[in-house]
């Protein structure tokens, strides 16, 4: 694992200085065409570079996920939730063809586009909600043993008042 990092590095300068040699031909040539093709070329290379992106970024998420059996177990938990809500938004979507802007969308993706949108009214609710249930029960304590570390370094249990310091000695 320790061999990635540096494999990574190594890609990224490789690829920088193929952009930067494609960016000073193109700049150099006068003519349009060459440098239309160089910017052909650039954009090519820009969207090679996304697609690694996009790979290594799944496949390190995987390689997370496969690590511990908890992480795991808690990602197919979360993959499950988030395909059932996906699953009752598409059942509340309708599939009735639309037009708009002169173009006629079929009922199929009207069914998506809805399942979309339904999906993300479902999860933003969930995420309000979940917002205000943190806020408003973020400052009760559910019991325990709490201890407040005072700056001197002695400890006070929680509800009680420090001790006053007496100047007597």
């Amino acid at each position: 694992m320790k061999l990635m990092p540096k494999i990574v590095k190594l890609l990224v300068l490789v690829l920088a200085v193929i952009a930067g040699l494609l960016y000073i031909l193109m700049v150099k040539s006068g003519d349009v065409k060459t440098q239309n093709a160089y910017i052909d070329n650039l954009l090519n290379l820009t969207v090679a570079l996304l697609y690694v992106t996009a790979i290594l970024a799944v496949l390190g998420w995987i390689m997370d996920i496969f690590a511990s059996k908890k992480s795991m177990v808690y990602t197919l938990i979360s993959f499950g939730v988030f395909l059932v809500i996906v699953l009752l938004a598409y059942s509340q979507a309708s599939d009735k063809p639309f037009t708009v802007g002169g173009i006629e969308y079929s009922g199929t993706v009207s069914k998506w586009s809805d399942t979309g949108l339904y999906t993300f009214y479902i999860l933003a609710v969930i995420a309000v909600v979940l917002m205000v249930f943190t806020s408003l029960f973020s400052g009760i304590s559910l019991g325990g043993n709490k201890k407040t570390v005072l700056a001197e370094g002695e400890e006070v249990e929680a509800g009680e008042e420090p001790e006053e310091e007496s100047d007597e000695e």
